[in-house]
């Protein structure tokens, strides 16, 4: 797993120092590419005035593409798969990306020694039967926050060797984008002894769901004892709107109920929370998200780059927008056989922001049937689509 580090890696460092560099962010003394790409020329500003270049706000993105390895019989059975994420980051400091990047493969890496043992339990299992369903280990992590002072992960480890369904084990990754750290929770509360106020106002995100969740009786007593016993040291993460702690199944309602998750808005978190973790104001946000073929050209028009390998060699699209939108995440994922649903499967991408002049590079095999979601804010809208490909042969983005 060891090269599997170095390959990914090596791969990172070079799309998030690509991404960051194509070309530098303007400053006072220096024009970027953007602006000479947008300003007109010199004999066509004695006619008229150069329109105005619409500011940039800091790309910061992560991309989180899917691989997976399969162990397959002679006959072509596929006895096991072992599925994990790859990571690339773009930030407007490359070292502290790379940080960043090093500790969240070295996590993944240490998935592979119970990835080995389940794979192991297959080949022993499998008699040659025609009904065999395969053994796996799958490992996805869900962007829940990016932005200039925070990435925030929330992820599962699916293991499942024939039981009735898969075991599960839930985590979060929390990190520090201006040093590069991992984030405890001590880390990001002021001094003091917040404890007391954090419960009770995780216990009033949770009564407000109680019925809908079906939260077992007397939740209130388990919850309390797993603040006083610092069990929720990290099971915490950050979302746009709060500081988030969430609860596994069977600890507070049934397995059906899945994840619960309470959220504590950041309104209530000044004097508790550091300053430095609270999400800075966003631009306005008025642009709308486009899509189309790739093309050479493009590397003229657009100033920086996020890249999603989800496919290689396939199609390569463009994600573009003409002002700015917010939260964009893009997700994989499989339309329900009778053409009703969408079903996500891994949040791939995430970025805070993307304005003129940003593209999101996305390499993946285009079809009629939707397997791409994208999602993103406006100041009055939350936006969903679907990338598909069109008639013609080209992408289209269609609405939910």
């Amino acid at each position: 797993m060891k090269s599997y580090i170095a390959f990914f890696l090596i791969l990172s460092m070079l799309l998030s120092l690509a991404a960051c560099g194509l070309p530098p962010k303007p400053t006072e003394d220096s024009t970027s590419t953007l602006t000479e790409a947008f300003t007109p020329s010199e004999s066509a500003t004695s006619a008229t005035e150069p329109e105005p270049v619409l500011p940039q706000t800091p790309l910061i993105s992560v991309s989180l593409p899917v691989i997976t390895e399969s162990s397959t019989t002679d006959d072509g059975t596929v006895l096991f798969n072992y599925t994990f994420q790859n990571i690339s980051l773009v930030t407007p400091d490359a070292d502290v990306a790379d940080l960043v990047i090093i500790d969240f493969l070295n996590r993944i890496d240490t998935t592979r020694t119970a990835a080995e043992s389940i794979h192991a339990m297959a080949l022993a299992a499998y008699k040659g039967q025609p009904s065999w369903t395969p053994y796996l280990c799958m490992i996805s992590y869900a962007p829940k926050r990016i932005d200039s002072g925070v990435l925030s992960l929330f992820g599962t480890q699916a293991s499942y060797y024939g039981s009735p369904h898969p075991e599960t084990v839930y985590s979060a990754l929390n990190y520090d984008l201006v040093t590069g750290t991992a984030l405890t929770l001590g880390d990001i509360l002021s001094e003091g002894d917040f404890i007391d106020i954090l419960l009770q106002y995780t216990l009033e995100a949770l009564a407000a769901q109680k019925e809908s969740s079906y939260l077992y009786s007397g939740y209130e007593q388990t919850v309390a004892s797993l603040f006083s016993g610092n069990s929720l040291q990290n099971s915490w993460f950050f979302s746009p709107k709060g500081l988030c702690f969430y609860f596994v199944p069977y600890e507070i309602a049934p397995y059906a109920s899945g994840i619960i998750t309470a959220e504590i808005p950041y309104e209530k978190l000044p004097g508790i929370l550091k300053d430095a973790f609270f999400p800075s104001e966003q631009d306005i946000a008025t642009g709308e998200v486009s899509v189309s073929l790739f093309k050479t050209a493009d590397l003229e028009i657009y100033s920086r780059f996020s890249e999603l390998v989800l496919t290689p060699d396939s199609d390569k699209l463009l994600l573009h927008t003409d002002e700015t939108i917010h939260n964009l995440v893009i997700e994989t994922g499989n339309w329900s056989s009778t053409g009703s649903f969408f079903t996500a499967q891994h949040s791939v991408f995430a970025a805070s922001s993307l304005s003129n002049g940003d593209a999101v590079m996305i390499e993946t095999k285009l079809s009629h049937t939707p397997a791409l979601r994208l999602q993103y804010d406006t100041d009055d809208q939350h936006v969903s689509m679907y990338i598909v490909l069109g008639t013609d042969g080209t992408p289209l983005l269609v609405a939910e």
